[in-house]
């Protein structure tokens, strides 16, 4: 699943339970995201910090290079649109 240029375990991690499961609602509730996010800290983010570092740096070069196209995409959309509306205005 992609949200906002986010894969799981290639470009980050999600907090909180995921859309497919049972415990999902959609207002969220803080204190499964605080307890999934601490969860993912200890079982997965932190080992792998410190005990695959070829990973991390692999989930690290993803993410600059997945979020650089979301994000220059965004921009070339509002570049767009400010033209849009300079031209109409002036």
């Amino acid at each position: 699943m992609v949200v906002r240029g986010y894969l799981e375990n290639l470009t980050g991690w999600s907090i909180g339970p995921h859309p497919g499961e049972a415990s999902f609602t959609e207002d969220g509730d803080p204190a499964d995201e605080a307890a999934d996010l601490y969860d993912k800290l200890e079982k997965v983010i932190i080992p792998t910090f410190y005990g695959d570092r070829e990973k991390w740096i692999d989930i690290m070069k993803h993410c600059i290079a997945i979020q650089w196209q979301f994000l220059q995409h965004r921009e070339n959309g509002a570049a767009v649109y400010r033209k849009c509306i300079y031209e109409l205005i002036c």
